[in-house]
């Protein structure tokens, strides 16, 4: 929690999650790295459109090479030690604002990666 700390002094910061709204100005941490380190999910929203979940999953769960087949231009696979990061980005510029899902909703997502046998095969 220190280290992230370091990271923004406005966030609120627990064991299990690090929350933060900007107004003005943006995030100066790496969101990537945050995930490679410290945690399974992440959400970022924007007012103009951008829309961004990602989620970490042990490697042993998924297979990579099986995974990597489905990334396109809305989904990243990065690949970091012991695990991989799924990246799911959308970018609607419409500027019409619709209120995202709260990250709670979007975790079972996750949990259905890591059980799913279609990420698994070979």
């Amino acid at each position: 929690m220190q280290t992230v700390r370091k990271l923004s002094t406005r966030a609120e910061i627990t064991p299990t999650s690090f929350t933060n709204e900007y107004h003005f100005g943006g995030f100066k941490g790496n969101p990537t790295a945050m995930m490679e380190r410290y945690y399974d999910v992440f959400q970022y929203y924007a007012n103009w459109g951008t829309r961004l979940f990602m989620c970490r999953i042990p490697s042993k769960l998924v297979h990579l090479k099986v995974i990597s087949k489905y990334e396109c231009e809305s989904l990243s696979v990065h690949a970091k030690g012991d695990n991989v990061i799924l990246e799911f980005r959308t970018e609607n510029d419409s500027y019409t604002w619709v209120q995202p899902p709260h990250l709670e909703s979007l975790i079972p997502v996750r949990e259905e990666l890591t059980v799913g046998e279609l990420l698994r095969q070979n």
